[in-house]
C-alpha cells in the first residue's frame, strides 16, 4: 500500500469557498454604501453650488447696484459655468434662478424624485423633500434647502 504525503501545501476547496463567501457578504455590504455616498456628494456640491450662486448676487448687487440673472453672472465671471448635477442632462442645465430685492435664491432639481427641472418658485420655510428626494439649493432667506434622509 501506497500512503499520501502528510505534508502537502496549498488550500483545500472547503477554505477556499469559505473565502470566496465572506468576500462576497462584504461586498454585498460595501456596495449599498456607495451609492448613498455618491447621492450625499452630489447635494453637498448642489448646496455649495447655490450658496456660491446666492453670495455672487449680492456681490454683484454691491458693485452694480441691482440684481443679475444667471446667464450675467457667468458672462462677468461673477461665477463659472455651474451646472446642476441632478439635472436630466447634467452637462446643460442650469440651476433655478432669481434674486430680487428680498430674495435671492438658487435651486437644484435636486436627488431622483425632486422633478425634471429646477423649481421656477422660491423656496419657503418648509421646503425640503421627504426621504430623499426634493429640491437642495440656497435661500438668503432659509439658508440651506434640502430634502432630508440623504
Amino acid at each position: 500500500m501506497r500512503k499520501s504525503p502528510t505534508n502537502t501545501k496549498g488550500f483545500t476547496l472547503v477554505e477556499l469557498l469559505i473565502v470566496v463567501a465572506i468576500i462576497g457578504i462584504l461586498a454585498a455590504i460595501a456596495i449599498p454604501n456607495l451609492g448613498s455616498a455618491h447621492r450625499r456628494a452630489r447635494v453637498s456640491r448642489s448646496l455649495a453650488d447655490a450658496k456660491q450662486i446666492v453670495t455672487q448676487a449680492y456681490l454683484y448687487n454691491s458693485d452694480f447696484n441691482s440684481y443679475p440673472t444667471l446667464g450675467t453672472l457667468q458672462s462677468t465671471n461673477y461665477i463659472s459655468q455651474t451646472r446642476d448635477p441632478f439635472g436630466a442632462n447634467p452637462q446643460a442645465q442650469d440651476y433655478g434662478f432669481e434674486a430680487g430685492s428680498s430674495h435671492v435664491w438658487a435651486l437644484s432639481v435636486g436627488p431622483p424624485g425632486g422633478g425634471a427641472a429646477p423649481p421656477s418658485t422660491p423656496p419657503n420655510a418648509s421646503s425640503s423633500g421627504s426621504g430623499c428626494g426634493g429640491t437642495v439649493g440656497w435661500s438668503n432667506t432659509y439658508g440651506a434647502v434640502q430634502p432630508t434622509g440623504c
